[in-house]
């Protein structure tokens, strides 16, 4: 008579890589990058298992419903509506040539920058990962600039390479934009207001 051996079923699918499915997923959604997903792992038993972090790494808010999604859309556009209330002088994109692993220090090191310009100098910084290796670098709105530091002011960045250093276009979308990540930004400094422009002027330019 031949006996039967039971084997311990192994799981269908890694619960690893089927967290990361659904997070690079909603990512997707989203609009936002994710590191891709990680080759399966030796098998061992489900109760190994590291459970799922309770909150998620900087730069990688995971909305669990879309109420949530649509709260963080609004403060995103909320966010870029904000800026476009004050007097921006150059909009910028400022890498790192060193591995940052937090975007606190980003943005520190991007206050640094911007007080370096003087004390009239104010700015809107919002620390990113791109797709490629995750990396961090900045985006940045700056105002309060002197002529000369409008067009030589990215000679000022000893961290890594300035990848754009333009003119901001009030009628551009710099301003939202750089609101991508309401969550890893911050404001710089003491915010000047865009001067209106006189009533007959703005019909002028409306007709």
């Amino acid at each position: 008579m031949n006996k039967k051996i039971h084997h311990q079923t192994p799981p269908s699918v890694d619960p690893d890589i089927e967290r990361y499915r659904e997070e690079a997923a909603a990512a997707r959604d989203q609009g936002r990058p994710h590191p891709p997903t990680p080759s399966p792992s030796t098998q061992r038993p489900l109760e190994s298992y590291s459970p799922t972090p309770s909150s998620p790494p900087p730069l990688y808010v995971i909305h669990e419903s879309a109420e949530e999604v649509l709260r963080h859309q609004e403060w995103k556009q909320g966010l870029g509506d904000f800026n476009t209330y004050f007097a921006w002088d150059v909009y910028t994109i400022a890498t790192f040539a060193y591995s940052v692993n937090e975007d606190d220090h980003a943005r520190r090191v991007a206050q640094e920058f911007v007080e370096g310009f003087g004390p009239g100098a104010f700015a809107f910084v919002a620390a990113e990962r791109g797709d490629a290796g995750g990396r961090v670098h900045l985006h940045l709105l700056i105002g309060g600039l002197s002529e000369v530091a409008k067009n030589q002011g990215a000679r000022r960045w000893s961290h890594g390479v300035v990848k754009k250093w333009e003119a901001y276009d009030p009628q551009g979308r710099a301003a939202w934009y750089v609101a991508k990540w309401p969550e890893s930004s911050e404001f710089i400094g003491r915010l000047r207001r865009r001067t209106r422009r006189p009533k007959r002027q703005r019909k002028t330019q409306g007709e």
